[in-house]
């Protein structure tokens, strides 16, 4: 009887002997398998011994050996009974079937591969998009490994990731739906909101510009009024960038009037701060605050 795991190979010892009284030239064959010799010359009395090797898979049947001699009518079969089960096996897992992740900032997501067999195994792992951390995981009966995939994309859209884990015997795959958003953004803040000059004096403002995003980004400050100290600077997530506004009063006219800081990158935003500026009469005429 042979038994055994899907995927291995087991070799059978044949015994092939002329019990006649001249020589035969003897064919064998066999359904499952392949043999060292298909053809053999017995004399009278001799015996020579074949090996069969048979590859063993869950869906074969009985093994049916057949030994017919050329020479005469002479023909022999063995059947041997064979009993075959899948002792590879792998279950791939994933905590989440979609995911989300911003544009430019790497997205992960962690998997789990589970050898559900009886038999140690080594599983090879692929993607069909971004990395592993590792290509390959080697797990006993009943060990569960772990391996994080990262994917970086430019742009915003939905993404599709088949992930697979393959040994000689088993195989296994999911697909990972990764959802990318614009997680970018910034906020610029003027400081005073209100000023009073006088029409030939300059006034200092603070700039401030917070990255509220997640990845660093290159900012550019423009105003169509005075004149900005820095123009331009990367700043990373969460961190503030200072800088300084001078205004002159020459420049804006006596009267109220409305200047605007605009800060650029992916994502927009400006502040707008009121100045006053007085006349040279009333301000060297009246002193005020």
């Amino acid at each position: 009887r042979i038994e055994g795991c899907a995927g291995d190979s087991v070799e059978i010892n044949l015994s092939v002997k002329n019990l006649g009284i001249s020589p035969e030239n003897v064919i064998i064959t066999s359904n499952y398998g392949r043999l060292s010799e298909e053809k053999v010359m017995l004399d009278a009395g001799d015996e020579k011994s074949v090996q069969l090797a048979v590859p063993l898979n869950p869906d074969m049947k009985d093994v049916v050996i057949q030994a017919t001699s050329a020479n005469s009518y002479a023909s022999m079969s063995i059947i041997i009974p064979s009993s075959v089960i899948n002792c590879y096996r792998v279950e791939l897992k994933s905590e989440k079937e979609v995911i989300y992740g911003c544009a430019r900032t790497p997205t992960k997501a962690m998997f789990a591969v589970e050898n559900t067999g009886l038999r140690e195994d080594t599983y090879a792992i692929t993607v069909s998009e971004g990395k592993t951390n590792t290509t390959w995981l080697e797990l006993k009966p009943d060990e569960t490994g772990y391996f994080e995939i990262e994917l970086y994309k430019k742009k915003e859209g939905e993404y599709e990731v088949k992930v697979s884990v393959d040994s000689a015997h088993a195989h296994d795959e999911k697909s990972l739906k990764v959802v990318i958003r614009d997680c970018s953004g910034v906020a610029v803040v003027v400081l005073p909101k209100e000023a009073e000059i006088c029409a030939d004096e300059t006034k200092d403002f603070l700039v401030a510009v917070k990255n509220t995003g997640v990845s660093s980004e290159k900012c550019e400050l423009g105003s169509r009024v005075g004149e900005l100290a820095e123009t331009e600077q990367e700043v990373a997530p969460g961190d503030v960038w200072a800088t300084k506004l001078m205004v002159d009063g020459r420049e804006l006219g006596v009267g109220e009037n409305v200047v605007s800081v605009n800060v650029k990158n992916r994502k927009n935003d400006k502040q707008e701060v009121k100045v006053l500026v007085h006349s040279m009469d009333k301000c060297y005429g009246t002193y005020f605050y």
